[in-house]
């Protein structure tokens, strides 16, 4: 029971933030048309939760829109009147609606970006129509996707956090647990962006997914949080939904008393309070009886929950209220009425199961129509193509398509081999570097024997060099000489190019020196700007890391820690010095490596 009580919590907390996170998408430029006012004052509403309220004034805008013939204007006052709908559980009768919003995907999907912002808008409408109403999960998470394209194409993150919560929504429904990383995105985005109604439905769905995986504790943390939004941000009408989560997480932790507490809180309607919430906090306190075998109680409770669902007509709950009425029943061994509740709980069952498949294999069946059909059209242009004899032509696309295969397969062969000879050259370096690091050391310790046998040059100046960079130089050659070791030490031994945030400012202050100096250092000893310095330690660094073939450490890792903050920055520059990519040399040396 534990999957179908967690159901019903996503199906209808993930409409929280469908309609808050317009919110952005409608602060018009200060526009003073009194369409964008009432938009802006309907979306407010919905982001406040004041859903009733918001279906009326988005009835107004369809009114407004219709006679004016502002089609966006009745676009989204459609789309928000069918959320705030869906959300408040009290429409028969979509159809005109929604046929509306499906002809406005057809015409502004033709149309420029301009359009982008409604157009997501309406999809977040037809989803959520789909998605509840329906229960057509293919359908609703199409519309997901693209409305999720739309915001980001915009930049619109706040839309973007609530596309991701509803698309966590419908991997839920489908018991697939990867959905919770569409949680977890929504959620990090939100308080990047200090957006609490996002950071609230994100946390809360966080939580059912943690339930649903026997993480009681984890998810009382994240239900915790999002009560104090919900109380800091006046979000009556959650509270409750959070009184019945609270509930079964205690239930689930071995805390009954604590658990009931919460159930007989959560019972208690508040005018605010949609009826989804107000069936299953019934509903889960019935289930909650039943565990406790107080099943007397426990089938009071759920004939009047079933009675409830009837007056607001929302079926949806019908199939766990029979199956619990029917366990109740048969632990009291009242075998004639549980076997009554049985039935009704096997027919409903049946009739979803068999509109699933029937949705499946509507899906099918429309996909093989499709293949059909791309089949038959590729016959007819064959057909066509044959009739016209076109001989010369195909001939010369022929040779065309044979001499570009030749040359590529040439050119590939060519830089195949190119590759291998660079990879082989860096591979013999590094282990000629090991074979003359003593000499290296002997060598650099006879230039400190000679550097200590000259006279002292203090106060020679440095004579203008031939560019005229350095006139009057204060660094002497043996200053200049020690400076450059020190810098030498610290990038071979210490490395501190790694440091992404390694400036000359702060390379001169680790050598008690001054940026004039140490650049003229650099340029002096190695010929190099400061930067191309760096880049040099940095791609040794990376060649040499790359050179291993047990490293399977990622490149963007490898170039974090050799000091890119840009993985870009790193394979440009990586090319310009190797003459290749890091994954084309790494492929290399793992092949030569075999």
């Amino acid at each position: 029971m534990i999957y179908t009580k967690r159901l019903y919590i996503l199906c209808f907390l993930s409409l929280f933030i469908l309609v808050s996170s317009l919110i952005p998408a409608f602060a018009v430029k200060r526009s003073s048309t009194e369409d964008d006012m009432r938009i802006k004052e309907c979306v407010e509403l919905c982001h406040m939760r004041k859903y009733p309220e918001a279906k009326q004034k988005a009835s107004d805008l369809i009114n407004i829109g219709s006679k004016s013939g502002n089609l966006k204007t009745e676009a989204i006052g459609t789309a928000l009147y069918v959320m705030s709908a869906v959300t408040i559980g009290n429409e028969d009768n979509y159809d005109e609606k929604i046929a509306l919003l499906n002809r406005v995907v057809d015409e502004l999907s033709k149309t420029d970006d301009e359009n982008y912002q409604t157009l997501a808008t309406v999809h977040k409408a037809l989803g959520l129509y789909d998605h509840y109403i329906r229960q057509d999960y293919s359908s609703s998470v199409n519309h997901y996707y693209k409305g999720l394209e739309y915001t980001r194409a915009i930049k619109d993150v706040r839309s973007e956090i609530g596309f991701l919560v509803n698309l966590s929504a419908v991997y839920y429904q489908k018991n697939d647990s990867t959905g919770i990383g569409f949680c977890y995105d929504a959620y990090n985005k939100a308080k990047e962006i200090k957006e609490k109604s996002g950071q609230y439905s994100a946390g809360i769905n966080i939580a059912c997914f943690l339930f649903n995986s026997n993480q009681p504790q984890k998810a009382l943390t994240y239900v915790q949080e999002a009560m104090k939004v919900a109380v800091d941000y006046n979000f009556n009408c959650e509270l409750q939904y959070i009184y019945s989560f609270m509930a079964d997480i205690y239930a689930q932790m071995g805390n009954p008393a604590k658990a009931e507490e919460y159930y007989k809180i959560a019972i208690i309607d508040k005018e605010e309070t949609n009826d989804y919430d107000k069936i299953y906090a019934r509903l889960s306190y019935g289930n909650f009886l039943n565990q406790q075998h107080r099943h007397r109680e426990a089938i009071d409770l759920l004939m009047a929950t079933k009675r409830l669902t009837q007056e607001c007509n929302l079926l949806t709950f019908d199939l766990n209220i029979s199956l619990s009425i029917f366990e109740a029943y048969e632990s009291l061994k009242q075998y004639e009425q549980a076997l009554n509740y049985y039935k009704q709980y096997d027919s409903i069952k049946e009739v979803q199961l068999n509109a699933e498949k029937e949705k499946e294999f509507s899906i099918l069946d429309l996909r093989y129509k499709i293949t059909e059909e791309k089949q038959k059209t590729a016959m007819k242009e064959a057909e066509l193509l044959r009739k016209d004899k076109n001989t010369l032509i195909l001939i010369f696309i022929i040779i065309i398509v044979t001499m570009s295969a030749i040359m590529s397969f040439y050119l590939y062969h060519k830089t195949k081999k190119r590759y291998k000879l660079i990879v082989q050259t860096h591979l013999e370096n590094l282990e000629n570097e090991k074979k003359l690091k003593l000499q290296i050391e002997q060598a650099y310790e006879r230039l400190q024997n000679d550097v200590k046998a000259q006279p002292d040059t203090k106060d020679i100046k440095t004579p203008i060099d031939e560019s005229g960079k350095y006139t009057r130089s204060a660094l002497s050659e043996e200053k200049s000489r020690d400076l450059f070791e020190g810098l030498e030490n610290l990038m071979k031994n210490e490395k501190v190019f790694r440091d992404a945030d390694l400036t000359i400012e702060k390379l001169a202050q680790m050598l008690n020196t001054n940026r004039s100096y140490l650049s003229q250092v650099i340029n002096e000893s190695s010929g190099l700007s400061y930067s191309a310095y760096i880049n040099n330690y940095r791609i040794k660094e990376a060649i040499e890391l790359l050179s291993n073939p047990a490293n399977d450490e990622p490149i963007k890792a490898i170039a974090i820690s050799i000091g890119y903050n840009s993985l870009s920055n790193f394979f440009t520059i990586f090319k310009n010095k190797v003459g290749m990519s890091p994954s084309a040399y790494r492929e290399n040396v793992q092949l030569l490596k075999k």
